[in-house]
């Protein structure tokens, strides 16, 4: 990862430490005594001069109420709709042995849905091209005395 990339990370996890922090009516300070940090440590996260460590990422979550996606995540990265986290409880809320196989399903059905997809689109282009069909060459095949001679 190149050193813009990481500074882009740095900001997006500071931004998000600063609107979760606004968001709870915080000041930086109240943040750093509830995690036993500095006010600079603080501020330095929020202005994307170092990131917090695992610990502490948690601790925020659990101050701001909060998942530590909200914190480590770019919005556009943990946008899930309602009826998808539905899903995702009701999957979580499966016995352990029965994950697997519903895993499987869930797989083999969406890969049936973008086969199925991509059948669609295949016949949609055909349809709009239909392939023209023109005349073949003829091709015999050269004498035994001849290959690789030019003819």
């Amino acid at each position: 990862m190149d050193q813009n990339s990481l500074d882009e990370i740095q900001m997006s996890i500071g931004d998000n430490i600063r609107i979760q922090r606004e968001r709870s009516r915080l000041s930086q300070k109240a943040v750093a005594e509830a995690l036993g940090s500095g006010e600079n440590t603080v501020a330095g996260w929020e202005k994307g001069r170092s990131i917090p460590p695992g610990d502490k990422v948690a601790a925020l979550a659990k101050l701001f109420k909060c998942s530590t996606d909200e914190i480590l995540l770019e919005e556009s990265d943990r946008n899930v709709s309602e009826d998808m986290k539905a899903l995702f409880r009701r999957y979580n809320e499966l016995d352990e042995h029965i994950k697997p196989m519903a895993r499987n399903i869930i797989n083999g059905m969406l890969g049936s849905l973008e086969m199925s997809n991509a059948w669609e689109m295949m016949e949609t282009v055909i349809n709009r091209n239909p392939l023209q069909h023109t005349p073949r060459e003829e091709f015999t095949l050269p004498q035994p005395g001849n290959r690789g001679k030019p003819r």
